[in-house]
Order: C-alpha cells, then structure tokens, then sequence
C-alpha cells in the first residue's frame, strides 16, 4: 500500500501494549478506517459493508514495526456494534496490513471518555442544556459553558453521561445529564438530568 500521509505516533516501550492517549489523532483514524476497508476488501462487494463511525479506544505495542489494538463503533444495517481490531503498521516500509478483526462486547458498561475536548461530545453537552430549556421555560436559561467529565455506553446507540459545568444568571452549576444518540437514525434525546454534587 501507499505510505501513510499523516505522521505516525513516536515509539512506546517495546513489546508492551501501552493506551493511546488521544484515540482522535489523524493517524489512529486513519488506522482504524484503513481496518473496516481492508476487512470489506477481505468479505467481498457482495457482503454488507461494515461502516466505520469512531474509536473507542486503544492500545499500541512497538515491535519491529506496531501493533494498534483498537475497539471501533462499525455500523452495520444501521445496527452500531464494536469491533476490536489489530492492524500491524510498518509505515517506512509502506506496510500495514490487518491481523484481527472480532467482535468485542463492553457487557453493558460505561466507559471513560478519553477526549472530552472532541466537538461531538461538546455538542452532545450543549444539546442537553438546550432541550432542559425548551421542556422547561425559565427567563434565566441554563447556558453550557463545557464539560467536566464523562462516560459513554454503547447499547442499540450510545448514552452519554456528562458532568457539566453550567451557568444559571450569576450561579455556577454542576449537572450530571445522560443523553441517549442514535445519530444513523438523526434520533437523540435527553433522558436525564439533574444537580451534580462533588
């Protein structure tokens, strides 16, 4: 294959699988699509496509070149499943190829959410405060300022449990929101909010 266009992360310990700090970087993005096309390539143009959507998180272990262990949210029929997935990535040899390619189940949990500077989920935070004011009118709206912390949980879409930081006319307020997206089906809805307490 080509060489890479995006630069590939600095070497890690050799032979220990280590996290990836910011799973949204150019170039794990584009380790994780090259998997879902490569895995497509692999099944044939007559089987479903498996439809990258993002990177829950990963690992990467340095050998003579290095192993990604990614888990990915693949969209498949419009049905969200997570993948884990290792591609072994030689990029100065213009070598990558896919070693693994299984279904991985979170069994229901929450997860951290590594990147909470990523848009979406700033989106999803802005989202929460505005439809809590459109359900309940008040001439001082709950304005988002941004997230604290967070958690996702992959389930027939994602719910997203946020800490955010808001303000209220002069108060300063904390919430815990839940927010459930189905974002292949342009569904989303705020199922839960209300004071966080440290």
């Amino acid at each position: 294959m080509a060489a890479a266009a995006a630069a590939p992360p600095s070497p890690h310990a050799v032979g220990t699988y280590e996290p990836i700090d910011d799973v949204n970087a150019p170039y794990i993005q584009e380790i994780a699509r090259y998997a879902c096309i490569e895995y497509n390539r692999r099944q044939g143009h007559s089987s479903t496509p498996y439809v990258y959507q993002k990177v829950v998180s990963g690992e990467r272990q340095v050998v003579s070149g290095t192993n990604y262990k990614l888990i990915l949210n693949v969209t498949i029929n419009k049905q969200i499943h997570n993948y884990e997935v290792i591609v072994y990535d030689k990029p100065w040899e213009s070598y990558r190829n896919l070693t693994s390619f299984n279904p991985f189940v979170f069994l229901g949990g929450y997860q951290p959410i590594k990147n909470l500077s990523d848009p979406y989920i700033s989106e999803i935070g802005r989202y929460a405060c505005i439809e809590y004011n459109r359900k309940n009118p008040n001439p001082t709206p709950l304005v988002f300022k941004k997230v604290v912390s967070g958690e996702e949980q992959v389930v027939a879409g994602t719910n997203y449990k946020l800490i955010l930081y808001t303000k209220r006319g002069s108060l300063n307020l904390n919430y815990e929101v839940i927010v459930y997206d189905k974002p292949w089906e342009s569904h989303r809805e705020l199922t839960s909010l209300k004071i966080y307490h440290n």
